[in-house]
């Protein structure tokens, strides 16, 4: 990707791999946004291309959308809306039923220690409690979005609605014309699907830019376990500039600097090629002098 002549990601060749979290660690700067947001459609790669699902960033992204959960990294909420109107909402774009959705919101709030915070809209929450609200949106519903919703205008059909009858009344089916009046919309998709109500389902695929960001100690560990504990069957990517964060979740980290791949591998794998450190000793005076006294008695 180029900005101004500038170089901002240059020759990344990278496999990311479903029940893992691929970790891009850098500096500010280094490129990992930008790689991100040509991932994910945002921006179109100068040159190059990468599949997402199989799909074709370049040509196919309409598709490739279909698979993608998305927590960037400015929270992008509805600042009128609650908590668990987010959650039901987006659940709804992600073709998923109600019960299914109340099942989220309630496994979300409880993990993400969300529930006191409920029915509070998202412009009067910190910005630690956005950040873990941004994260459940982009993991609910298994990120089995329909890739039917295909414009703005179809997003503002559904939103209007679920505005003039309440969110949580919501449960009329959606038609054609409110899924986006795809001409493809009957047509087979590729991937698996959902036995439940015959939508396609790709692999998921879920994308978080510095999740963390502006949280405190006690909310980064509570989101770090919930990302552990959602990747199997996923294929999770995450963004740090934290070198414990990495650490922890990564099962493989690709280290990157001035746009460039640098190296990627398991943290064992890069600790034990690449680290240099030193083991310290530390022995009690007093334990020493009685263990030598016993030795010699």
């Amino acid at each position: 990707q180029v900005y101004n002549n500038k170089t901002a990601v240059n020759r990344l060749n990278l496999n990311m791999y479903q029940g893992q979290i691929t970790v891009l660690l850098g500096h500010n700067g280094a490129g990992k946004t930008t790689t991100m947001s040509m991932l994910t459609g945002m921006i179109t790669p100068t040159s190059g291309t990468a599949l997402v699902g199989g799909y074709d960033v370049r040509t196919e992204m309409n598709n490739a959308r279909g698979s993608l959960g998305l927590c960037p990294q400015h929270n992008i909420l509805f600042n009128e809306m609650t908590v668990r109107e987010h959650i039901y909402f987006f659940g709804k774009l992600k073709g998923m039923d109600n019960k299914g959705i109340e099942d989220e919101i309630k496994r979300y709030l409880h993990i993400l220690e969300l529930e006191p915070k409920e029915n509070s809209q998202s412009h009067t929450l910190s910005g630690g409690m956005k950040r873990k609200l941004s994260a459940a949106v982009a993991l609910c519903g298994n990120s089995q979005v329909s890739g039917l919703f295909t414009n703005e205008s179809s997003l503002l059909i559904l939103w209007n609605r679920m505005k003039g009858v309440g969110v949580n009344k919501t449960t009329r089916p959606f038609s054609k014309r409110e899924y986006g009046g795809s001409p493809h919309a009957d047509k087979p998709h590729r991937g698996i699907r959902s036995a439940s109500n015959g939508l396609p389902l790709p692999p998921q695929v879920v994308m978080f830019d510095e999740p963390t960001s502006g949280m405190d100690p006690a909310a980064r560990r509570t989101l770090w376990d919930l990302l552990r504990s959602e990747k199997q069957g996923r294929t999770i990517m995450l963004t740090t500039h934290f070198m414990d964060e990495a650490d922890l979740l990564g099962d493989r980290i690709a280290i990157m600097a001035g746009g460039g791949l640098q190296c990627c591998g398991s943290s064992f794998f890069l600790k034990k090629r690449f680290g240099a450190g030193y083991k310290l000793v530390i022995v009690n005076s007093l334990v020493f002098l009685q263990v030598l006294a016993a030795s010699s008695s």
